[in-house]
């Protein structure tokens, strides 16, 4: 959308949790048996047990590799919201009324049930 500079969330057309963008992968951890390994969100690495789980080093590392990064590129490879699109039909329910205004006479139409 035009750009307008900074301006608070709730003037922003789209607002999105990180794990909704599924752009962040699924972790390995050991299971309580030490043997074998479960698969978690990677979003699980905010919650407050992993930073008992890991040193800090570790969290900060996993974090920035797993959740940051992943994020980010999403963030850089985001030129305008046409780009937002194919993401937008899959999870109809991000988009907002100003959104699917701005969309519309630009032929794009997003499902309107899900």
């Amino acid at each position: 959308m035009p750009d307008k500079g900074f301006r608070p969330e709730h003037e922003c057309c789209l607002t999105m949790r990180a794990e909704q963008a599924d752009v962040i992968p699924s972790i390995q951890r050991i299971r309580p048996d030490g043997i074998t390994t479960t698969e978690i969100p990677g979003i699980s690495l905010l919650d407050a047990d992993m930073y008992e789980a890991m040193s800090p080093d570790e969290l900060i590392e996993e974090v920035a590799a797993v959740i940051a990064t992943p994020v980010a590129d999403l963030l850089d490879s985001t030129v305008s919201m046409l780009d937002l699109v194919p993401m937008l039909t899959a999870k109809p329910w991000l988009a907002t009324r100003a959104l699917r205004d701005y969309l519309t006479p630009q032929g794009y139409h997003l499902p309107t049930s899900w």
